[in-house]
């Protein structure tokens, strides 16, 4: 369609001004939640639980859809206890990296003129290597407690690599997580 001594215009509908109208923001939304939706079900999940936050990744994936207990109660503990490992690990492992860097964590070498405060703040480091430490405890527990298939079962989930999942072995090792968290809670109070 073109105009009289203009341009060609694209074909569309268009706000007063001329411009092309833009999809609105509401569309695109709905695309993008349908498309995780879809992506979501590939999984076995209902409608509704393909809704639920948890959904995002492969714990709650697993949760939502009783994998990892039947009983909702179980299923909800279990799942809190790898999301709590999945968070500790993550630490862990940020706080590694950070240490790597050239300025992270080796006060006793950083050369001369070299500013400091950059991840190498003593503070930052004692809670880098509380991360590392935390981390350490809970594998040696579910290593102790369930065994190196049920560890190795953990970080496969957390690494999104669930082919070929061993489930007994992951739920062991999630049953390991809670019981030492629920003995911790004890020796607290």
């Amino acid at each position: 369609m073109s105009r009289r001594g203009g341009p060609n215009r694209k074909p569309g509908r268009r706000e007063p001004n001329g411009r092309i109208q833009r999809k609105s923001q509401n569309l695109e939304a709905a695309e993008a939640r349908q498309t995780v939706m879809e992506y979501r079900r590939k999984y076995g999940l209902s409608d509704e639980d393909a809704k639920d936050p948890r959904a995002v990744d492969v714990f709650g994936r697993l949760a939502l859809s009783r994998s990892l207990h039947p009983d909702r109660l179980t299923n909800d503990v279990l799942y809190s206890a790898g999301v709590f490992f999945r968070e500790t690990r993550d630490k862990a492992h940020r706080a590694l990296q950070s240490q790597q860097m050239r300025s992270g964590g080796d006060l006793e070498h950083v050369p001369r003129g070299y500013v400091t405060d950059c991840g190498s703040d003593p503070d930052y480091v004692r809670h880098c290597a509380a991360a590392r430490q935390i981390d350490e405890r809970l594998r040696v527990t579910v290593y102790a407690r369930a065994g190196s298939a049920a560890l190795t079962a953990l970080v496969q989930v957390i690494c999104e690599n669930t082919e070929p999942l061993d489930m007994a072995a992951l739920r062991a090792g999630l049953h390991a997580l809670v019981a030492k968290t629920v003995l911790q809670k004890g020796q607290r109070q």
